[in-house]
């Protein structure tokens, strides 16, 4: 038995050992969680939750939807809350990894050593979990939600895939990139039922702030939020920023092109369009069509190339890590050569390891970035090589 759940007991272990240190060095901070969990107690206190003063550098700046959320483990104090919340972190963690493997598991039946191959991948990503759980973030459940979207699909729930989309759309709007992909697929039915449960969920604060003038005003002032955040974000050229956006630009004869905000947004509709064409008919192709694992898997690794934030969010690569480790023995030499480097560029920019001069630099030129496209380029080829 233990043998055979070796996997759980590493990240047990994993989440037990860094808790444990965190505490002693008393660096259980938890800054983001802290945040979501004061919010949530204001909610119920119906008090104002944006631009408060007092909350100094950390602001809520997120949907107020999202804030209620939390509102049941809001009741237990900051400094208990933290350890529920960690540990269910540790959890979800747990599962989605399960739920991951089986799914790929089950369709592809190789047999592949479970142990060997979750292992593998959680070290791959273990500074970003290490990451997620220092931080109280949201990124790792929204990460289990996206796993869980690709079980519904493929077990054609299509009102809990609805349900749970629209829920982590309020956490975070990266769950909109599935949108377009349900497009493609014809389910106009989970698009529309979707919408119905977004536009229910955003008038959950009406619950907690009954006056429709305080209600509207929640909405003002989260779009306000979003311009100031959005006003922070790095240049497209400044060095750090992880979108594919930057690094195309950066490391091409095209940052002498972009000289001004309308080439800029001209240049990223660009990119993006040839992404989406690329993926539209990656996603055509005979044999992928209907295989909805790899489709879903690759969206959720593109999601960082996207989003105008920090690094955080390559935890999401561990899907994707844990799909070509799972069929490594099958990969051809480049492709296995592109899969130890992107892991390596992923994982391997550890503070500890490389010293905060070497970290800083490497992450001033986006080595996550160039880790990801090796992995999604290794992942098309393998899929394409298939189909010869």
């Amino acid at each position: 038995m233990l043998k055979k759940y070796f996997w759980i007991l590493f990240i047990v272990l994993f989440s037990l050992a860094a808790l444990t240190a965190e505490k002693i060095n008393s660096r259980l901070y938890m800054s983001d969680y802290k945040v979501y969990h004061r919010t949530a107690k204001r909610i119920v206190n119906k008090e104002n939750i944006y631009s408060v003063k007092q909350d100094g550098h950390y602001v809520f700046k997120y949907s107020t939807t999202s804030g209620i959320y939390f509102i049941p483990i809001s009741f237990i104090p900051l400094k208990y809350a933290k350890y529920i919340y960690w540990l269910a972190l540790t959890i979800l963690l747990c599962i989605g990894v399960n739920v991951l493997y089986k799914l790929i598991d089950n369709k592809y039946k190789i047999g592949a050593n479970k142990n060997s191959i979750i292992i593998l991948s959680i070290i791959a990503v273990i500074a970003h979990i290490f990451r997620e759980l220092h931080l109280g973030q949201v990124n790792m459940l929204l990460l289990v939600m996206y796993i869980t979207l690709i079980y519904f699909l493929q077990q054609k729930s299509k009102i809990l895939f609805a349900l749970m989309l629209s829920i982590s759309v309020f956490l975070k709007p990266f769950g909109l990139i599935f949108f377009p992909y349900l497009l493609i697929k014809k389910e106009y039915k989970i698009i529309l039922t979707s919408l119905i449960f977004i536009f229910i969920l955003a008038l959950l604060p009406l619950l907690f702030y009954p006056n429709w003038h305080d209600f509207s005003n929640l909405y003002f002032d989260w779009i306000n939020e979003l311009k100031v955040e959005l006003n922070k974000k790095q240049a497209l050229l400044a060095d750090g920023n992880h979108t594919v956006f930057s690094v195309f630009a950066r490391y091409t004869p095209l940052k002498f092109i972009i000289v001004n905000q309308i080439i800029e947004k001209v240049y990223q509709a660009l990119v993006l369009i040839i992404i989406g064409a690329g993926l539209f008919i990656e996603f055509r192709k005979k044999n992928h069509n209907s295989d909805i694992v790899y489709q879903m898997i690759l969206l959720i690794s593109i999601i960082p190339l996207l989003a105008f934030t920090t690094y955080n969010l390559f935890i999401f690569e561990l899907p994707i890590i844990l799909y070509l480790i799972y069929f490594f023995k099958d990969l051809n030499i480049t492709q296995k050569i592109m899969v130890v480097i992107g892991c390596i560029l992923i994982g391997g920019n550890i503070h500890e390891i490389t010293g905060s001069a070497l970290r800083d630099y490497l992450i001033g030129i986006s080595v996550y970035t160039f880790g990801t496209i090796s992995l999604i380029t290794a992942l098309i080829l393998f899929k394409n090589a298939k189909l010869d």
